[in-house]
C-alpha cells in the first residue's frame, strides 16, 4: 500500500467484470496484508469490512491464505465517521481471530487497535537485547 492515497477513488472495474464471468469463477480480494518493512515477513492477512452490527463475516479464504503463508488471520470490522479528520475517522473496531485458531469478535477502541497492528510490527524485528527475533531481519 502507498503511503498516502494517491487518486480518491477505489477502482471496482474489474470486480464487477469478474462477476460476470459466471457463478462457477470464484474470487477474493485480499483487503490487508500486514508485512515486516525490513524482512518482507507477512505477519497478518486481514478482510476487512464496514460493520453493520452483522453477527458473522464470512472467512474462509482469508483462514486459507493466512494458513499457506504461515500468518495470523483476521476479520476487522470497523466503524468510522468520514466527516472527521482520516487520523481521528475510526470509531471502532470488532476484531476476530481466523487463524491459527478462531475466536469470537472483540470489539477494541482505535487507540488499541493502532497499539495491536504497531505490535504486530514490531514483534517481527525488534532487538532483544542485541539478538533478533528473526534470522531474516
Amino acid at each position: 500500500m502507498t503511503r498516502w492515497e494517491r487518486f480518491n477513488h477505489r477502482d471496482m472495474a474489474y470486480s464487477k467484470w469478474h462477476r460476470w464471468l459466471g457463478d462457477d469463477i470464484t474470487m477474493v480480494d485480499i483487503d490487508a496484508v500486514e508485512y515486516c518493512n525490513k524482512c518482507n515477513k507477512v505477519l497478518a492477512v486481514m478482510e476487512l469490512a464496514n460493520d453493520h452490527d452483522q453477527v458473522s463475516k464470512p472467512f474462509l479464504m482469508t483462514l486459507q491464505v493466512a494458513k499457506a503463508l504461515n500468518a495470523s488471520g483476521y476479520v476487522v470490522l470497523y466503524t468510522a465517521d468520514e466527516s472527521l479528520p482520516p487520523e481521528d475517522c475510526m470509531i471502532k473496531f470488532r476484531v476476530m481471530k481466523v487463524w491459527p485458531e478462531i475466536s469470537g469478535f472483540n470489539e477494541v477502541s482505535p487507540e488499541d487497535y493502532g497499539n495491536w497492528i504497531k505490535e504486530i510490527h514490531a514483534s517481527c524485528c525488534r532487538d532483544k537485547k542485541g539478538i533478533q527475533d528473526d534470522p531474516e531481519c
